[in-house]
């Protein structure tokens, strides 16, 4: 048993650590795009501006999107109103219109 000052000095550095890990990783996310991302035009907006881990959701949507489409029924937005990112429908649209603009 410490006193008080010695148990936030712990603390304290403990939470500095860990705040330095998690901003190295957001900045490595950040910037490091994986090649499954590249060149696709679904991920081309999200590049350097969401973390690894948004685009793996977005990912697995997109997946999701080609079963389920564009009916919001379907999808129920739900990463959309969790974390603000694109959910099935949106993403089926955005595939659909890509389609639609690279056949016509």
């Amino acid at each position: 048993m410490g006193d008080s000052e010695t148990c936030w000095d712990v603390i304290d550095n403990v939470l500095n650590i860990q705040l330095s890990e998690i901003q190295a990783s957001f900045g490595r996310s950040r910037t490091v795009l994986e090649h499954k991302y590249k060149g696709k035009f679904l991920y081309f907006e999200f590049e350097g501006c969401v973390s690894g881990s948004a685009l793996i959701f977005i990912f697995e949507e997109a997946k999701h999107s080609k079963t389920t489409g564009v009916v919001k029924i379907n999808c129920r937005c739900v990463i959309k109103t969790s974390y603000g990112l694109p959910c099935v429908c949106t993403l089926a649209m955005k595939i659909q219109k890509k389609i639609a603009y690279s056949i016509g």
